[in-house]
């Protein structure tokens, strides 16, 4: 009994192998599909690999040599080649080679090389080449560039993701440029994002309209308002919350008699400066002032060094007539406790206000005036001035 059920399996085993390999060698130039199974090659059609294919509305084969189209889509069981162009999709089990077009999705099962480009998706396990979505493109390794409208997923990419909306990988090796979000767990190049990046670790740099999100960064992060980091040496943004980092409130004076609140926050190297202030000279509204800037330490010893800073700050927050400050400053700092510094040295000024009635805020003698200017409708001033300052470290 029991030797006649392993005959039958093995017969079985033999018929399906014997099947396969029948399958396997069904290969044919042409064929030309309504919908299966109305075509040239019948109910036999998922058989057969073909050389070029034409389905008027889905086509159904094994393999895909070298040109296949289809009205609504082609499905191929195995491995494709050449160029695949379906109205809405494109499906192959296997491997893809080539060029795949697709007015709503290309998927691919299992490795792709070559180019996907469809209005909404194209999904693929392991992709050497370019997938340009409308909508999304998804690979589980990638080995060159995915281009989407809103969003690129891949586990592992080497290469660029840009997107509309947001690029989402575990490993990075190359960039991710994109409108809102990039997503990163290990980001070995850089990140480019409307709104902000976050990666764990970073060899690079981030760029981000808003903020920045990192565990530990080699390299820069440049935000328009805030970066975050356990580790960053080189954050540049107003302000800088570095776990590892140096924080700072300080109050400063200078030439022209303004005295200002500023928060200092950073890495060991690179911080930013955001403050308020007041102007006690200014008698033509110019009074309240605003205050913001990025600086660098250059470390000496543990109680000296100097802070170079830039800085902009707006005069007269509360009137249509601006006057604005722009300043290069070389501070020398000594660090007189373990969390109080002070510091001042000389400021390299441009002072420019579109109201010659705002000429009270211009300094007189306490600077080294280098060129002075006024019309009807500007006053400038370039000069040599000074800031002096303390600071609470935390």
């Amino acid at each position: 009994m029991k030797k006649g059920i392993v005959f039958m399996i093995l017969l079985c085993a033999a018929s399906c192998a014997t099947l396969l390999q029948a399958q396997e060698t069904k290969n044919s130039s042409f064929q030309f599909t309504i919908v299966p199974p109305i075509g040239t090659q019948g109910a036999e059609a998922p058989s057969y690999s073909n050389k070029v294919s034409v389905n008027l509305l889905i086509g159904i084969s094994k393999n895909e040599r070298k040109f296949t189209f289809g009205g609504i889509g082609n499905i191929v069981s195995n491995d494709a080649s050449g160029t695949q162009i379906a109205g809405m999709f494109n499906f192959i089990s296997n491997n893809a080679n080539g060029f795949a077009l697709a007015g709503i999705s290309n998927i691919i099962g299992n490795n792709g090389n070559g180019i996907l480009l469809s209005g909404m998706l194209n999904t693929s396990k392991n992709y050497n080449g370019m997938q340009i979505g409308g909508v999304l493109n998804v690979a589980s390794n990638l080995n060159g560039i995915q281009i989407a409208g809103i969003g690129n997923i891949a586990e592992n990419a080497n290469g660029f993701q840009i997107a509309g909306i947001g690029n989402i990988a575990k490993n990075a090796n190359g960039f991710q440029i994109v409108g809102i979000s990039n997503v990163a767990k290990n980001m070995n190049g850089f990140q480019i994002a409307g709104i902000n990046n976050k990666a764990d670790n970073l060899n690079g740099f981030q760029i981000a309209g808003i903020f920045n999100k990192a565990k530990k960064v080699n390299g820069f992060q440049i935000a328009g308002i805030l970066n975050i980091a356990d580790h960053s040496d080189y954050p540049i943004g107003l302000v800088n919350l570095i776990k590892d980092g140096e924080k700072g409130i300080s109050v400063s004076y200078n030439e022209i008699g303004s005295t200002v609140l500023s928060f200092r926050s950073g890495g060991k190297v690179m911080y930013g400066i955001l403050g308020l202030g007041y102007n006690y000279r200014s008698i033509s509204k110019q009074s309240a002032l605003i205050e913001a800037g990025i600086g660098a330490h250059i470390n000496y010893t543990p109680t000296f060094r100097i802070n170079t800073e830039m800085t902009s700050k707006k005069y007269g927050l509360f009137n249509e007539n601006n006057t604005t400050q722009y300043s290069l400053a070389v501070l020398p700092a000594f660090k007189c406790a373990p969390h109080l510094e002070i510091f001042g040295g000389p400021t390299f000024n441009y002072l420019q206000s579109d109201n010659k009635d705002n000429e009270d805020i211009f300094p007189g003698n306490a600077c080294i005036n280098l060129w002075k200017t006024s019309s009807s409708s500007c006053l400038e001033q370039g000069y040599i001035g000074f800031t002096i300052g303390t600071q609470f470290l935390f």
